[in-house]
């Protein structure tokens, strides 16, 4: 494909999936998160065909600022404190609302459940699945389309809107969205982004929202 028929094509897709993703926010404000999971995979299938475009005519136009010898161990030295600071600030928030709800015993309740950790090795497979659609699809096409400044911000609103119309949890996904675009942005590594992801979006749901993830993925999976 020429290089000047690609700036076209992905406006063309980005003002697509615009339009549908919206329609579809308005037909099902509160869904299930099994058609949520539906509708990812599907896309998934989608990128797959079309991946090998997205590859070279998309983000081989993108020049990384980071050498690929260098990636894997700077977004694991940037990365892995920032996760680990806001992990902190989800734990000190569960700890303040445990106690404001029902003292020090509702403060441990809050935040020493172990199925926690199962929680976010079930997240994981769905974290990636997330952030290989917003970064390697999404994100790639607004780069070529759009200054970075605009495209991560673009980026980041996106995770949002997908999680609307919870405000607070859309909210902490514009945050993290910013963080996670810019690491990406840079270091060129879903992995790392997906386990921070499925960290944050565990203790965001245990510390801070008080639902214990574990058992509604029982009860939702039977």
């Amino acid at each position: 494909m020429k290089a000047s028929s690609v700036k076209p094509r992905l406006r063309i897709e980005l003002v697509t999936i615009a339009i549908l993703a919206t329609l579809f926010l308005v037909v099902f404000p509160r869904r299930s998160i099994l058609l949520d999971i539906a509708l990812a995979l599907f896309a998934l299938v989608l990128l797959s065909f079309d991946a090998r475009f997205t590859t070279n005519m998309v983000w081989g136009r993108i020049e990384s600022p980071v050498p690929e010898a260098r990636r894997l161990r700077g977004v694991l030295s940037v990365l892995v404190p920032l996760t680990v600071l806001l992990l902190f600030l989800c734990f000190g928030t569960g700890v303040l609302l445990g106690y404001m709800a029902g003292g020090w015993q509702g403060a441990m309740a809050r935040v020493g459940r172990w199925q926690i950790l199962l929680a976010v090795g079930f997240y994981l497979p769905w974290a990636l699945l997330q952030q290989t659609l917003f970064q390697f699809y999404l994100f790639g096409r607004l780069l070529v389309l759009l200054p970075p400044w605009m495209a991560v911000i673009c980026t980041a609103l996106a995770y949002g809107l997908v999680h609307l119309p919870d405000l607070g949890l859309s909210v902490a996904a514009v945050f993290a969205g910013v963080i996670w675009t810019v690491m990406y942005y840079r270091y060129r590594r879903l992995i790392p982004l997906a386990f921070s992801h499925a960290c944050l979006g565990a203790a965001f749901h245990y510390w801070i929202y008080n639902i214990d993830l574990a058992q509604e993925w029982r009860a939702l999976f039977g």
